[in-house]
């Protein structure tokens, strides 16, 4: 199997706290292929003993027989792609599925013996009101999942969303109605006892995704497959896209990495802070000038009083964003962006 190929130069990488099959819909892979993988994985890796194995899956792609061999290959976190508890909304995202087979996909999960169990939320969708919205969260209290990641919907070019709201089918959610739905979410989880620990990410005590803490803390990790990405002690390289191109590498021996990048210390010094502010707690001073050598005060000192006077940070033990930064996010990490 190719991947094995790619795996198997990594041999020393070390004990691995988690793995996380994701990106386009792995769910969809027979289980005797994820047998394969998760088989090569642990021939080269050793597992740490309280190892995070996650799955990313869309409820169409899942009955109980399959969430029960999924289950029994390791994995003990589920990110379902529900979206929407709204038919009419699935439908203008293009989805393949009913919120009917999310319940279902849902409770056959937690049948099947699934403990940590994420669902996918996506806001600011075309024809979403606030009142939608909130019907979602409510139906998302009564599920009680362990975790629940809330994005707000970003439309991208050549996608046919895109299209049909250039032909004016659809009509683009205002920016007030997002941060509306936004701290709405906030609000609702907050009182249905979710923690948020990461600006689109709320989980319950002690389910926090370990695999996306480690990227917010800028952490080493490998990625496996066309378009991987990973990164290793300020090392960052990129795989190649194409899959029949990384496949070909991979039988003949080939270079497989599209982009091998070794990062400045002004980048890692940056990346740091934007990837550390998208944590609620923000990023400790006293961590981060251990780490450095360098205050984070004394470097970005008239960013930080501009965006304090802004709102958008406060700035004690810590340096993190306010709710008003937690929606306006990417006009605080602009400014730490080296020059």
């Amino acid at each position: 199997m190719e991947i094995a190929s790619s795996i198997e130069k990594y041999r020393d990488f070390g004990k691995v706290v988690s793995i996380y099959i994701g990106g386009g819909t792995p769910s969809a892979l027979p289980t005797s292929l994820m047998d394969k993988v998760i088989s090569t994985c642990f021939s080269v890796f050793s597992p740490s003993s309280e190892i995070e194995m996650t799955i990313e899956a869309n409820p169409e792609n899942l009955t109980f027989k399959k969430l029960k061999k999924l289950k029994a290959l390791g994995f003990n976190r589920l990110s379902i792609g529900a979206q929407s508890f709204n038919d009419e909304l699935l439908k203008v995202l293009g989805r393949g599925h009913s919120a009917d087979e999310t319940l279902k996909c849902y409770l056959f999960a937690r049948e099947a013996g699934f403990q940590n169990i994420n669902l996918d939320l996506i806001f600011g969708i075309p024809n979403q009101t606030v009142g939608c919205w909130i019907e979602t969260l409510e139906i998302i209290a009564k599920l009680n999942p362990d975790h629940v990641s809330a994005y707000s919907l970003e439309v991208h070019e050549d996608t046919l969303l895109h299209k049909q709201i250039c032909d004016g089918l659809f009509s683009a959610t205002k920016e007030d109605a997002q941060a509306d739905m936004y701290f709405e979410c906030l609000k609702y989880l907050s009182k249905e006892g979710f923690c948020h620990y990461e600006i689109s990410n709320f989980a319950k005590e002690g389910k926090e995704c370990k695999h996306n803490l480690l990227y917010w803390k800028n952490g080493n990790y490998l990625g496996f497959g066309a378009g991987a990405h990973s990164h290793i002690e300020n090392l960052r390289f990129e795989n190649v896209n194409n899959p029949n191109d990384y496949i070909e590498a991979l039988r003949c021996g080939k270079k497989f990495l599209e982009i091998c990048e070794k990062l400045s210390s002004d980048k890692v010094l940056s990346e740091t802070i934007f990837l550390g502010l998208r944590l609620v707690d923000g990023i400790n001073l006293d961590e981060f000038k251990r780490k450095f050598d360098r205050s984070l005060i004394d470097i970005y000192e008239r960013q930080i009083e501009d965006l304090k006077e802004k709102g958008l940070v406060v700035c004690q033990e810590n340096l993190k964003l306010t709710e008003k930064g937690l929606f306006l996010a990417n006009e605080v990490f602009i400014q730490f962006i080296p020059d």
